[in-house]
């Protein structure tokens, strides 16, 4: 289970985004090919506290309920720490996730609404 560190939120049209981090679980060697990469290296430097290991979670609540998400893993900076990454964007990759946190919670929001619609139309 992750612990998942609350960076920033904000609101964008209906919904209040939640951008989080949290520790890689996955180990560099799932994400990284050995003979192009010195893993062991990196790893000394994430234990030294040289280089961080972070994953990165977007959330998109409407009145506090959770209709959209998206998680991407594998970043893997030196010499910065996880705050200043997502405040430069982890490099375009948190607009594309906070997008895709909105575009599924619109996709479930319209469920929820025909949904309602179609057991309403039961009813009468």
């Amino acid at each position: 289970m992750n612990y998942w560190h609350k960076h920033k939120e904000f609101k964008k049209g209906p919904y209040d985004i939640v951008v989080s981090y949290s520790p890689e679980m996955e180990g560099l060697d799932g994400f990284f090919d050995d003979t192009e990469y010195n893993i062991k290296e990196m790893t000394n430097k994430i234990d030294r506290g040289d280089a961080v290991w972070f994953m990165v979670e977007v959330k998109a609540l409407l009145n506090g309920i959770e209709l959209g998400r998206d998680v991407v893993g594998g970043f893997y900076y030196e010499d910065k720490y996880e705050d200043e990454i997502i405040n430069e964007g982890l490099d375009g990759y948190l607009e594309d996730m906070v997008e895709e946190a909105i575009n599924e919670a619109n996709n479930n929001v319209a469920v929820i609404v025909k949904t309602i619609g179609q057991q309403g139309e039961a009813r009468a």
